[in-house]
């Protein structure tokens, strides 16, 4: 609590004035909030200041409001693009993210139970700049990191607010903002590194490195045995679409079957295997099998 204290007094995140009859003063509450680490697994509890906002009024305490979060196909689709041109994906953390939005309105607020100030315990405070819980801090918040990004040469993309792009002779970056979570991606390593130690000159940031989990999405590295594998699986509208053709065009359409497909693909892996129980070499019943060719049960049988 007195570490969130200390940063917000040093953000100047509010000025303590005398309480007056006509002002509307918000409440404040203290919330602990879990911080998770990069696995989804439980890293701490982050004590916060956060306005009640469900005190503010319509056109006297805010106006418009905006969420900074990015479409869930968005995000597959960009690290689908990372991962095939083989480009880095660096996951960043924006510390107190909200509190770097400025606020346009004069919004008053209770100072925080049990930590009011010992000199002036009954004045009340009037934000400097956006705190969490208010109406419109997402969007104070979005703003400010949007006029950064575009000061940078990045472009918004018209279909996406929360996507953008960097694109000049020095290669391609893209960024995806989802609230205080940030993806970056880009064509070289050394021009992701240069934008994420512009980023933290500007906000306070935590590099988490690479990407290993983001809103429920798992990127996973896998090695060998089976460092590769791929199911031969046609999609339903294209069966139904060719079957269609061959109806209209009146084209005969046969149904094969191959019989123990998987058993013709070639391992290019050393893969050995128990020999079948109750059914072991007389000569040899301690020797294993080293596969030769694929066998229903490996991971890499339907690629091969």
């Amino acid at each position: 609590m007195d570490e969130e204290l200390e940063a917000l007094h040093k953000n100047k995140t509010w000025v303590l004035v005398p309480r007056t009859l006509d002002m509307h003063v918000n409440g404040s509450k203290w919330v602990f909030k879990p911080k998770l680490k990069p696995d989804g697994s439980l890293d701490h509890l982050k004590a916060c200041v956060v306005a009640k906002g469900y005190h503010q009024v319509d056109g006297l305490d805010y106006t418009e409001t905006f969420s900074p979060v990015i479409k869930l196909g968005t995000i597959r689709m960009v690290i689908t693009i990372a991962l095939v041109k083989k480009w880095p994906i660096r996951q960043l953390d924006v510390k107190n993210a909200f509190l770097h939005g400025l606020i346009s309105k004069d919004i008053h607020m209770e100072q925080p139970p049990r930590m009011a100030d010992l000199k002036h315990p009954s004045h009340v405070c009037k934000l400097q700049k956006a705190l969490y819980a208010l109406k419109q801090a997402p969007r104070a918040w979005f703003d400010r990191f949007n006029d950064f990004l575009l000061k940078n040469g990045f472009f918004c993309s018209l279909a996406n607010p929360s996507l953008f792009i960097f694109h000049s002779n020095l290669g391609t970056l893209i960024l995806l903002l989802y609230v205080d979570d940030i993806l970056l991606t880009g064509s070289f390593t050394a021009l992701v590194s240069t934008f994420i130690q512009l980023f933290s000159s500007k906000f306070a940031m935590k590099d988490l490195g690479q990407i290993h989990h983001f809103l429920g999405i798992e990127r996973r590295f896998r090695c060998s045995p089976g460092s590769e594998t791929f199911s031969p699986v046609i999609k339903l509208g294209t069966i139904r679409m060719v079957i269609t053709i061959a109806l209209v065009k009146k084209w005969p359409i046969h149904q094969l079957d191959v019989k123990n497909a998987f058993l013709h693909g070639l391992i290019s892996k050393y893969i050995h295997m128990e020999q079948s129980p109750g059914m072991a070499n007389l000569e040899h019943p301690s020797h294993v099998c080293k596969l030769q060719k694929a066998l229903y049960g490996l991971k890499q049988a339907p690629r091969a």
